[in-house]
């Protein structure tokens, strides 16, 4: 039976005229027809504004006052009218049952948010063009809001969300990085139900080499990671919520965050490990083995400098691929 719910698809842009008409296309495409597409632009300056204007009144237009795509992303909520939203990059693509089929979930299961694993295709840094890469699968335990700051990370167009009064007045960091993560901490420690769907999501990933093999981007998401980890510490301390459980899940991410500062920041390398400590003290003796030794010897601040250095003469010695894909370790 088909859904008469509206959904309201919300596509952040900047500069995007290269992909953003493939974007808007496979909204239209949905098998799904009751929708409302929405573009939230952050000043683009190319013809990315030329190009929603060629679709007419079947397309929004709503002007982010701050950069960013969470601020873009916040204009386009201001603006939306369904019961349910989905939110794609303006360089990603939908399969076209993706809405019909995540709906037919949301609507069965009266869950809030449904996501499933996506498909990422690689951009080839010679010619631009898009090849299959890995298919994603993100790992969501029970403790959802653990494992999205875990290894859990959904891709923000995966996922299809019910506008409760909740959902509906919550909105994404503006300016910061990993603000996907952050949102949907904050919808997890508010009481949404997130479920998996059945098969795939239907959200068609483009990953740039730029950023898989920049400096900057990690060093953002190292930033942005100690940012959610803290957040959520703060919201399970202040609930009597923050378990042995957790206080070891926690550490798994900062000790992620600490080896890229090793690298690039070594205050906040100390900051990292002063807040791994505070959260488990006993950190130390979990460690795998091999690891343990070196950190009672030297301290793990000093180990970790001294293991980003051989990993950065190491990177130095070995030959990269033909195709310059290697990504950022």
């Amino acid at each position: 039976m088909t859904s008469s719910s509206l959904v309201s698809v919300i596509i952040p842009a900047f500069n995007s005229e290269r992909w953003i008409r493939d974007a808007i296309d496979s909204v239209f495409a949905q098998t799904h027809r009751q929708l409302e597409v929405i573009v939230g632009d952050n000043g683009s300056t190319d013809g990315t504004r030329p190009i929603v204007a060629s679709y007419g009144g079947r397309v929004t237009l709503a002007v982010a006052e701050v950069k960013g795509p969470g601020a873009a992303r916040n204009a386009g909520l201001e603006l939306a009218r369904g019961d349910f939203v989905q939110f794609l990059d303006s360089d990603d693509l939908l399969e076209p049952w993706k809405i019909e089929r995540q709906l037919a979930v949301l609507e069965e299961t009266g869950a809030d948010i449904v996501w499933g694993p996506f498909q990422m295709y690689d951009e080839d840094p010679a010619t631009g063009a898009f090849s299959l890469g890995a298919r994603s699968d993100p790992a969501l335990p029970d403790d959802v809001a653990l494992g999205i700051v875990g290894d859990g990370f959904l891709q923000i167009g995966c996922v299809l969300q019910r506008q409760t009064p909740v959902l509906a007045a919550l909105r994404f960091l503006p300016t910061e990085h990993l603000e996907e993560i952050d949102y949907h901490l904050r919808a997890a420690l508010s009481g949404a139900r997130f479920v998996r769907g059945s098969g795939d999501s239907g959200l068609l990933f483009r990953q740039h080499s730029a950023l898989r093999v920049s400096d900057g981007p990690e060093l953002r998401i190292a930033v942005g990671t100690v940012r959610n980890v803290r957040m959520l510490k703060k919201a399970w301390l202040a609930r009597g919520e923050l378990t042995p459980q957790r206080r070891v899940g926690l550490v798994t991410p900062l000790l992620y965050a600490a080896r890229v500062f090793a690298r690039y920041d070594p205050r906040a390398l100390h900051d990292a490990l002063a807040e791994i400590r505070s959260i488990d003290p006993a950190f130390m003796r979990r460690l795998p083995w091999k690891l343990r030794i070196p950190a009672r010897v030297l301290g793990y601040e000093r180990m970790e400098r001294a293991a980003a250095r051989y990993r950065a003469v190491k990177a130095l010695l070995t030959p990269r691929p033909a195709n310059h894909r290697a990504a950022a370790e």
